[in-house]
């Protein structure tokens, strides 16, 4: 499965509001008796075994989160959507130029996590 394929499905699954959620992977509701899911858990859902999103993960850096998680957990439902669109539209695009972007991105703020560790 592609992270384009990743993020349609997690975009469809994440499109009704009553089916996401914050702070754990997935939460049972007993109201509706449905799982609602965060961005990591629907990657989940979709049927990814590993979060490997490397433009989703892009993305919610160069909006000055460290994580996918901390991202889902600290903004709302419109902005984890609009999220995923701005990963997807970068796939669909395929403009070179922009993945470059985004792998430095991802590279400095791996950099950046190691000195702090350092």
């Amino acid at each position: 499965m592609t992270e384009l394929e990743i993020l349609k499905g997690m975009r469809a699954l994440l499109a009704d509001p009553a089916k996401w959620c914050q702070g754990s992977l997935r939460k049972f509701d007993v109201s509706t008796e449905g799982f609602s899911y965060c961005m990591l858990g629907a990657a989940e859902f979709v049927g990814v075994d590993s979060w490997v999103l490397p433009t989703l993960e892009g993305v919610v850096r160069h909006r000055g989160y460290p994580s996918i998680g901390r991202y889902n957990d600290e903004t709302d439902h419109a902005r984890v959507l609009s999220a995923i669109d701005e990963a997807i539209a970068i796939l669909e695009a395929k403009q070179p130029s922009t993945c470059a972007a985004v792998k430095k991105l991802i590279d400095d703020a791996v950099r950046a996590v190691e000195a702090a560790e350092a």
